[in-house]
This record gives structure tokens, sequence and C-alpha cells, in this order.
């Protein structure tokens, strides 16, 4: 983020939790790390800058909770997601799990927080 951030207006970080087996489990908490970072390195810059978490079925509230914690000294949006099944994903989350996980964010301290579809894959991009 450092060597492009002034060639960027706008930043949305998608940051990986647990559930999606991004890495390693025991390479998680590096990975939460080097993503904070970059949302830090976009804010600090002046770039307008906002968090996308993937929902998935399995999604855990303490989860979120736990990320946004890291996210709300930020004070950056974040966008909370429902995955849109494909390959192996066969199920997206249900209506009460997506307003439990705002709420959690929303407790965490992350005061702007939205549930917007994956647009990209309704329009058929990846």
């Amino acid at each position: 983020m450092k060597k492009i951030v002034k060639h960027v207006d706008y930043a949305a970080v998608d940051v990986k939790l647990p559930e999606h087996m991004a890495v390693r489990p025991e390479r998680w908490e590096h990975l939460l790390g080097e993503e904070i970072s970059c949302v830090r390195v976009a804010r600090d810059s002046g770039v307008e800058t906002f968090v996308k978490i993937v929902a998935l079925a399995e999604t855990k509230e303490e989860t979120v909770f736990s990320v946004c914690r890291c996210l709300s000294e930020l004070e950056v949006p974040v966008v909370i997601q429902p995955v849109t099944p494909a390959g192996r994903v066969r199920k997206r989350p249900g209506l009460r799990l997506l307003l439990r996980l705002s709420e959690a964010a929303a407790r965490a301290g992350v005061r702007e927080v939205a549930i917007i579809p994956q647009v990209h894959k309704t329009l058929g991009f990846r």
C-alpha cells in the first residue's frame, strides 16, 4: 500500500476472516495485521477508505466483533458482504446472521456499518 497509495483515490480493503481459510490458521493474525496496516496507510494518506468483510454462513459474531475492535480506532466504514454461492461455497448467510454481524461490528465501535451484496458477482464478474 505504501508504494501505490499516492496513485489511489479510493480503497476498498478486504479483511479476510479465519473462516475464509485464506491462510493457514497460525498465519491469520499476521494477515489481519497486514490488512489493518493497509487500511491505516490509505486512511492516513487521505484516501477514501472502507473495509469489506465477506460473510459466510459459518462466520462467527465473535470473529467480526474482534476484527472490528481493531478497525474501530481507524474510524473507517465497514461493509459486510454476504457471500454469493459459487464453487465450493454452497450456502449464503441468512438475514438474521447478517444483522447479528452488523450489530457485532457496531458493538465493537465501528460507527458506519452497511450490508451490501457482492454486486460484482451478480453482474457476472469474479
